[in-house]
């Protein structure tokens, strides 16, 4: 978890380390995204897990349709075999690209594929994701909602692949829209 704190905390330096940056376009520039995200239940080998991820993304949006994201997620498992139930939890450090299809001044409408890996601890997997994101463009700091699926291959701690659905809702920080502009 500190190892994951450091990296937030890295991040996070350097988005503010960009934000001096001017910005002509209100759709270009550097964002934060906070983002929380239930994942339905999911069943393999007689095995159950829900779970749950909290993420930070620090990313750059080249334009009204393209951004390049990296996600930092936090990951609690819930399984339940044979009536006993436990918890693992998981740090994950990815990359992510988003298209919006529809953007507008009011609305963005983000579809974005993203992988990536855990940081250490006893349950160790890859991940895959395709979300869709609708966001809420003409607030300052704009919430959205979304749907997604995100395939879990564990590799390693004996634990079996996940493939779940998942509901998120968050909002987004953009330094140029920070600025009045």
């Amino acid at each position: 978890m500190k190892k994951i704190l450091l990296l937030l905390s890295c991040l996070f330096g350097s988005a503010i380390a960009v934000q001096a940056q001017s910005f002509a376009n209100n759709d270009k520039g550097v964002f934060l995204r906070a983002e929380l995200r239930a994942l339905a239940r999911s069943k393999s080998d007689g095995v159950a897990q829900r779970g749950m991820d909290v993420e930070a993304i620090v990313g750059y949006r080249f334009d009204g349709r393209f951004s390049l994201f990296i996600p930092v997620t936090a990951t609690t498992g819930l399984f339940k075999a044979g009536g006993v139930k436990s918890y693992e939890q998981a740090g994950q450090l990815g990359l992510g690209f988003g298209y919006a299809p529809l953007h507008t001044t009011r609305d963005r409408l983000e579809i974005a594929v993203r992988a990536g890996n855990t940081l250490g601890g006893s349950w160790h997997f890859r991940y895959y994701d395709l979300g869709v994101r609708w966001e809420w463009a003409d607030l300052k700091i704009p919430p959205f909602v979304g749907l997604g699926v995100c395939y879990q291959d564990c590799y390693k701690g004996g634990f079996s692949d996940y493939c779940f659905f998942y509901a998120t809702v968050g909002f987004s920080i953009r330094w140029h829209r920070m600025k009045g502009r």
